[in-house]
């Protein structure tokens, strides 16, 4: 299911950076720190490098 949201210009700008050097789309840069901050915050003693592992290691 695809649905619209509206971003400020300064987060996409950011992911855009963070993108390229992640070598993903925008949207998937978007959707890792969506996916990095639920994990978060269900986790919040985690340390942010475990998480980071988990979402690297997931099965696409």
């Amino acid at each position: 299911m695809t649905i619209s949201v509206t971003i400020s210009e300064s987060l996409i700008q950011a992911a855009r950076m963070q993108a390229d050097i992640q070598h993903r789309s925008i949207n998937e840069q978007i959707g890792y720190w969506a996916m990095l901050g639920k994990i978060a915050e269900e986790n919040p003693h985690a340390p942010l490098k475990l998480i980071q592992d988990f979402l690297r290691n997931e099965p696409c």
